[in-house]
């Protein structure tokens, strides 16, 4: 499964998520696919869609995840990798942009 990308800060724009998603990528070319984080935007649990979110978003999705705190991120992961008894399929990684990262303009990870 891809790792999961929330957006947390209500200023996020689509150019600070689409540079997120693109330093997300997975720039090893022995790979297929190099989007390995999927937006995450609604809290059904439902992840079916094991691929990553292709890069340029074409406009912002709703999403339930404004505002969120770190925690509730961290329990909803928690839960989907307990609910997954494939552990190819787990959540292992998950991304989280939030209010003090769009305010330094450090959406880079690492």
């Amino acid at each position: 499964m891809a790792g999961l990308l929330f957006i947390a800060a209500p200023e996020a724009t689509q150019k600070n998520i689409n540079e997120a998603l693109l330093s997300l990528r997975d720039w090893d070319h022995s790979r297929r696919d190099l989007e390995v984080f999927k937006l995450v935007t609604d809290k059904s649990g439902k992840q079916n869609d094991k691929d990553g979110t292709p890069i340029p978003l074409d406009r912002l999705p709703e999403n339930a995840w404004t505002g969120a705190d770190l925690e509730d991120i961290e329990a909803y992961c928690l839960h989907l990798k307990q609910v997954d008894n494939d552990e190819q399929t787990g959540v292992n990684l998950f991304f989280v942009i939030d209010s003090a990262g769009t305010q330094e303009q450090d959406l880079h990870p690492g």
